[in-house]
């Protein structure tokens, strides 16, 4: 399971029903399944690929340190706002 795989290189996977959870669905704009989203903290990206096993976790492992990279850009955004202000 990718879950299994992933959690070794701490990496949360989940699995939400959104035809029982309407209101995650509604509140991260899924439309259609399967929907795959990776989140960070507040930031938020789609994965588009394909639905395999294989391909999801070749995707979050190579993706890791670009999404560290995205938060800890994000982390220095704030922190840069809250100096301006």
């Amino acid at each position: 399971m990718a879950a299994q795989d992933l959690l070794s290189h701490k990496i949360q996977l989940a699995k939400v029903d959104c035809t029982k959870e309407h209101w995650l669905a509604q509140r991260f704009n899924v439309h259609g399944y399967p929907t795959l989203k990776i989140f960070t903290n507040k930031i938020e990206f789609a994965y588009h690929g394909r639905r395999t096993h294989t391909e999801i976790v070749d995707y979050m492992l190579r993706h890791q340190e670009y999404i560290e990279l995205a938060y800890n850009s994000h982390i220095m955004t704030k922190f840069e706002n809250t100096k301006a202000e």
